[in-house]
């Protein structure tokens, strides 16, 4: 039924309008039809497509990203374990200079004169005993910290360096050349 409204009347004995004529035939028409969906809807698949690829592409993207994270924390954390097992044999086999820490410490102070207190481990403590330092400066034996470990007192404040931090600091470094 078709509807119509109350002030258009229907005119059947009027010409048609906006009719063409296509050649052919009904089955021509059929197949141009078929052929303009398929064509339509080839071009939604491809378009379709073409965002899924790039949603995959960027997914991949972001899980490579992540994994690299997690291959460069890993990295990280085993270079500083492999510094750590260096450390303890070195240390508990007595092949470091502690000498040279505690004189580069020193120098780090800026050379100022005054009383100064050097803490170090007991056997640390008995390898400075024949070394001579600038005058006002005592070493003084302490059972609390690790061989390796010293903190030096002067007048400008306290100088620390524990192998605690030495390896935090290298985690850092390791870090910055990552994320570089």
């Amino acid at each position: 039924m078709i509807s119509q409204s109350p002030t258009t009347p229907v005119r059947t004995d009027a010409a048609p309008t906006g009719a063409r004529l296509l050649p052919g035939g009904i089955a021509e028409l059929a197949e141009a039809r078929r052929r303009e969906l398929v064509d339509r809807l080839a071009v939604e698949a491809q378009r379709t497509a073409a965002e899924s690829f790039d949603k995959a592409v960027e997914e991949l993207e972001s899980f490579r990203e992540g994994l690299l994270d997690s291959v460069a924390e890993v990295t990280i954390e085993l270079a500083l374990e492999v510094a750590r097992s260096l450390l303890v044999r070195e240390i508990t086999a007595g092949d470091y200079d502690i000498t040279a820490i505690v004189r580069t410490m020193l120098a780090s102070e800026g050379g100022k004169v005054g009383a100064t207190v050097i803490h170090v481990h007991p056997d640390d403590a008995q390898a400075l005993e024949a070394v001579r330092f600038r005058s006002g400066t005592d070493v003084q034996a302490d059972p609390a910290l690790r061989r390796g470990d010293v903190r030096i007192e002067t007048e400008q404040g306290l100088l620390v360096r524990e192998l605690d931090d030495c390896l935090l600091s290298i985690r850092e470094n390791l870090r910055e050349v990552f994320e570089s």
